[in-house]
């Protein structure tokens, strides 16, 4: 119920697809895997993709649940050995955040996409269009932690299982999820229940309640249509 998420990189001038075998390798939606090139820090030098995952880890944790890690910059970088637009079209597909030159001034290079190093696409019961995002991969383990603590500090082992405790813990949950949708963290229409199955008994020694919820999207993309007349 501790969740978290680890951010690694590859050597200097790495391969891209030394970094999306990497990924392949870790294929985890709890891991971030950083590749391909090598980058000037103003203060440290040439710096590889591992010395930059700290910086990632912290852009990772600043923009939280609520924002998208795509398309932020990272001041006073500049790209040394870039990756090409192949490289990154090979690391979005691999699993791979890759870092590209942006024509910001302050800070020329930024993250294309915020992606997490799952690669499985047939998986069912963990969606890739889910679990390879960054920010809704931050937004269930948030959940996830933020119920835990609060069932652990308050719930377990001071409160009786019964009809008054179910409806004080669904309430709990429902507001730390109404709370998420007024951010836009995630959408209405969202629900809190009892779980069924097994059918709840006051002779348990838990209660189970079951989540359902739509993941709020990050912009990604500006399209634009210009009519001439």
């Amino acid at each position: 119920g501790k969740r978290f998420m680890s951010v690694v990189g590859g050597a200097a001038a790495e391969a891209m697809s030394t970094a999306v075998t990497r990924s392949g390798t870790v294929n985890d939606p709890n891991f971030v895997n950083v590749g391909g090139g090598t980058f000037t820090d103003v203060d440290y030098g040439d710096v590889s993709t591992a010395m930059l995952a700290p910086r990632i880890a912290g852009i990772i944790a600043q923009r939280g649940e609520a924002q998208e890690i795509t398309f932020a910059r990272l001041v006073g970088l500049t790209v040394k050995v870039g990756n090409t637009e192949a490289d990154i079209l090979a690391g979005l597909a691999g699993g791979v955040v890759a870092l590209s030159r942006d024509s910001n001034a302050q800070a020329p290079v930024r993250i294309e996409l915020g992606i997490t190093s799952y690669t499985t696409t047939t998986d069912q019961s963990r969606p890739y269009g889910v679990y390879s995002n960054v920010k809704f991969m931050r937004v269930m383990q948030g959940l996830e932690t933020e119920l835990t603590d609060w069932a652990e500090s308050n719930v377990i082992g001071k409160m009786q299982v019964n009809a008054g405790t179910r409806d004080y813990v669904r309430g709990q949950m429902q507001a730390r999820l109404a709370r998420r949708e007024e951010d836009g963290i995630i959408l209405p229409g969202w629900s809190v229940s009892t779980d069924t199955n097994p059918p709840p008994s006051d002779t348990d020694n838990f209660i189970a309640l079951v989540y359902a919820i739509t993941l709020g999207r990050g912009v990604q993309q500006v399209l634009n249509t210009v009519v001439v007349g």
